[in-house]
């Protein structure tokens, strides 16, 4: 009987063990700041951004323009943070499911033509 319960208390404590060790392979949960609009320019602030697939990015948008919304794509992923108001911020998620280079871009007439572009690399 002891021989039983002592074999009942090690498989228990290998189960617990086993349960701590689940969730491998989603990715990771990646914190990123951009900074739009700074000094009135229209760009982002980093231009690159770069991620591993499966990755999970949590983005941290903040609109230093004084006078200007802008807004946060990334067309390949159906990311749309809608608009951001000056001196605003925004937090999107989005989980990154395909490898390459992908346009991140702000829609606003007239800033993705003035230069308000960047890219998301994933490897």
């Amino acid at each position: 009987m002891r021989k039983l319960a002592s074999l009942l208390v090690v498989a228990l404590l290998s189960l617990g063990v086993l349960a701590g060790c689940g969730g491998g392979g989603s990715g990771n949960v990646k914190e990123l700041t951009v900074e739009m609009g700074i000094n009135g320019e229209m760009k982002f602030t980093p231009d690159v951004l770069e991620a591993n697939k499966g990755d999970t990015l949590k983005i941290t948008l903040v609109n230093k323009d004084p006078n200007v919304a802008h807004n946060f794509l990334i067309p390949a992923f159906n990311v749309n943070s809608g608009q951001v108001p000056p001196g605003q911020t925004a937090t999107i998620e989005v989980k990154v499911t395909q490898s390459g280079e992908h346009d991140i871009i702000c829609d606003v007439p007239g800033h993705r033509e003035a230069g308000m572009v960047a890219k998301l690399v994933v490897n």
